[in-house]
């Protein structure tokens, strides 16, 4: 073979490769939902909430590439978990603002014993947010933007804060967060790499986020080859920074050119455990 010839294969071979990597992201990988499981340890949970069941979920992102299908079947997979409560890190849409009426007439279809909460993610923001938010909360999603509720379960509390976007909104963690830090606080903030500002509050807490989408496309050894403002630090699954456990969700749906390589969508059961 000439040099000619074997600059030639391996063009032809890359091109190929490429190819059908592209097909299988299009048209495979992104509808491979995977549920993740893990243990978070908190501070002051005692048995009431060490048994609660928490699901959490990202980037629905209804339209043009997810479609209504998918979120219907992700609904579907979420309430065969029997989850207590639900949380969805942000980014329902993706740039049409009343594409949230169609999504909230399929999310009125979570059920969940204590609520679903969700926060404001940055398309959320660019699109119309106050539709957006009123949309979700006829949908029966308590959107929490720079506040937060106290839940009673068996006696012992739990805190859900939850702020705007980092990005694209305002957001605010004082309004968010207990005044009494012995509470075990779970914070929902769509961008993950605000937890290094939030470990600045020096509080033992969890933050569960979204927005990187796993990366979306990732590369063997290389991890994450395109990453965006927020989510370039910490882009998939577990962190600890300081005294905050930080856990960043794959999500649900995609951008760009609608692809997921080594990266599928993933819904995540949380369980809260003692760290005293």
């Amino acid at each position: 073979m000439t040099r000619r010839q074997w600059v030639s294969w391996c063009l032809k071979a890359g091109l190929t490769s490429s190819v059908g990597a592209y097909i299988y992201g299009a048209q495979v990988e992104r509808h491979l939902l995977t549920h993740e499981q893990i243990k978070i340890p908190l501070n002051g949970i005692g048995p009431a909430l060490a048994g609660l069941k928490i699901v959490q979920i990202s980037d629905l992102h209804l339209h043009p590439i997810t479609t209504a299908e998918t979120i219907s079947k992700t609904v579907t997979a979420v309430n065969a978990l029997t989850p207590d409560l639900i949380f969805i890190t942000g980014d329902f849409i993706t740039k049409e603002g009343h594409d949230a009426g169609e999504l909230a007439d399929i999310l009125k279809g979570l059920r969940s014993s204590l609520g679903t909460y969700g926060v404001m993610g940055n398309h959320d923001c660019w699109h119309a947010p106050r539709i957006v938010q009123q949309e979700l909360e006829r949908g029966g999603i308590r959107i929490l933007t720079n506040k937060a509720e106290k839940l009673a379960v068996g006696g012992e509390s739990l805190w859900i804060g939850g702020t705007d976007s980092v990005w694209a909104g305002y957001p605010e963690l004082g309004p968010a967060m207990p005044e009494n830090p012995s509470i075990p606080t779970v914070m929902l903030i769509h961008e993950p790499d605000f937890a290094d500002v939030v470990a600045t509050k020096n509080r033992q807490l969890l933050q569960l986020s979204g927005h990187s989408h796993g990366g979306q496309v990732r590369a063997p050894l290389l991890g994450a080859p395109v990453t965006v403002d927020w989510g370039r630090k910490y882009v998939r699954g577990l962190y600890q920074i300081g005294k905050v456990s930080l856990y960043v969700n794959r999500g649900i749906g995609c951008t760009g050119l609608g692809v997921r390589f080594a990266c599928p969508p993933e819904i995540t059961t949380i369980s809260l455990t003692t760290s005293d």
